[in-house]
C-alpha cells in the first residue's frame, strides 16, 4: 500500500515522503512564509518514475491545509510536472493561487 505523509518537525516546512512498504518512490519540500501566506517548492524528487505529479497534488493539499494561498516554484527540472499542476509560468518562477483549487475539476 503507497502512503504519503508530512515527515517534517519544523512549523515553516513541509516535507511529504511517498512509501511502499520500506521502499521510498518520492519526496517533496516547500517552506512557508507565514507572514505573506505563501510557500516555495523547493524539490519534488522521484526515486522511482511515476509519482511526481501525485506528490505535488499531496504537497499542494497540505499547504492548502495550513491556510497558504499563493504557491511559487523556481525549480525549473520541475516544469512539467508544475504545468501538469496547473502553475502558470511568469518570468523565471512558476505561480499557482489555491484560492479553489481544491474545489474544481483537477
Amino acid at each position: 500500500m503507497i502512503e504519503i505523509k508530512d515527515i517534517s518537525k519544523a512549523e515553516n516546512v513541509v516535507f511529504m515522503r511517498m512509501t511502499e512498504g520500506e521502499r521510498i518512490l518520492c519526496e517533496a519540500w516547500a517552506e512557508i512564509d507565514r507572514e505573506n501566506d505563501t510557500a516555495k517548492i523547493i524539490d519534488i524528487k522521484e526515486h522511482e518514475n511515476g509519482f511526481s505529479y501525485d506528490m505535488g497534488k499531496a504537497l499542494l493539499n497540505a499547504l492548502d491545509l495550513k491556510k497558504i494561498k499563493k504557491v511559487v516554484c523556481e525549480n525549473e527540472a520541475l516544469e512539467s510536472t508544475l504545468l501538469r499542476l496547473r502553475f502558470k509560468k511568469e518570468f523565471c518562477a512558476y505561480l499557482l493561487s489555491l484560492d479553489g483549487y481544491f474545489m474544481s475539476n483537477c
